[in-house]
C-alpha cells in the first residue's frame, strides 16, 4: 500500500515539475514580450516626438482625420499595392532577362557608329548640312513654289537625260573636253580650218550640230 502511494506521489511531483516548468516558460515569454513592447514604446515615442518636432519646425500640420483616412485608404488598397509590387518584381525580372540583349544591342550600335565615322558618314552629313544651309539662303518661299510648278517638266527632262543616247553623247562630250586644252587652244588659220573641215570627225561633228539645229527648231 505504501509503495503505491509513493509511486502516486512521485508521479504527482513529476507532473507538478512539468507544470511549474511550463508556467515558468510562459512567464519568461510574457516577460520578453512585455520587454519588447516597452522597448518598442520607448522607440515609438522617441520617433513620434522627433517627427512632431521636425514637422513643427517645417510648419507642417497633420490632422488626425487625415491620417485616419490615409490608413483606411491604405488598407482598402492593399490588393492594389500587392499587384503593383508584383508588377514591379516582374519588371525587375524582365530587365534582368533583357540586360544581355540590351547590352549586345548597345555594343552593336556603338560598332555601327564607329564604322560610320570611319567611313566618313558624319563628315558627309556635316557637309550636306552646310549645302542645305546655302540652299536655304539662296532659295525663297516663292522660288520653291515656282520650282513646284516646274517640277513635272524637270522630272520629264531628267528622264530624257537618262536616255542611253543622251548619256553616250554626254560621255563623249566630257571625254573630248578633258582632252582639250581650254586655256590655251591651238591657233588655227584659214588653211588649217579648211583642212580640218575635210576630216571625217569634223564632218560628223558638223553634221550632228546641223541635225541638232534642224530638230531643235522644227
Amino acid at each position: 500500500m505504501m509503495n503505491d502511494t509513493e509511486k502516486q506521489i512521485a508521479e504527482l511531483n513529476k507532473k507538478m515539475d512539468v507544470l511549474l516548468d511550463y508556467v515558468n516558460k510562459q512567464r519568461l515569454q510574457t516577460q520578453a514580450i512585455q520587454d519588447f513592447i516597452d522597448d518598442a514604446s520607448i522607440i515609438g515615442k522617441d520617433v513620434y516626438d522627433s517627427t512632431v518636432e521636425e514637422l513643427d519646425k517645417r510648419q507642417v500640420e497633420l490632422q488626425p482625420e487625415e491620417l485616419t483616412q490615409l490608413g483606411v485608404s491604405f488598407l482598402r488598397n492593399v490588393g492594389n499595392f500587392n499587384l503593383m509590387m508584383s508588377t514591379f518584381e516582374s519588371l525587375i525580372d524582365l530587365s534582368k532577362d533583357l540586360s544581355p540583349i540590351i547590352n549586345e544591342s548597345i555594343m552593336d550600335f556603338t560598332k555601327l557608329m564607329a564604322d560610320m565615322e570611319a567611313k566618313g558618314y558624319f563628315e558627309f552629313f556635316k557637309a550636306l548640312a552646310l549645302v542645305g544651309d546655302e540652299v536655304i539662303k539662296r532659295f525663297t518661299a516663292e522660288d520653291l513654289l515656282d520650282l513646284k510648278e516646274k517640277l513635272p517638266r524637270i522630272i520629264d527632262l531628267a528622264k530624257q537625260l537618262s536616255d542611253e543616247k543622251t548619256l553616250l553623247l554626254a560621255e563623249k562630250a566630257v571625254g573630248a573636253l578633258q582632252k582639250t586644252d581650254v586655256e590655251n587652244p591651238p591657233s588655227m588659220g584659214l588653211f588649217s580650218l579648211i583642212t580640218n573641215l575635210n576630216k571625217p570627225g569634223t564632218k560628223k561633228t558638223m553634221g550632228m550640230l546641223l541635225s541638232l539645229s534642224n530638230n531643235m527648231y522644227k
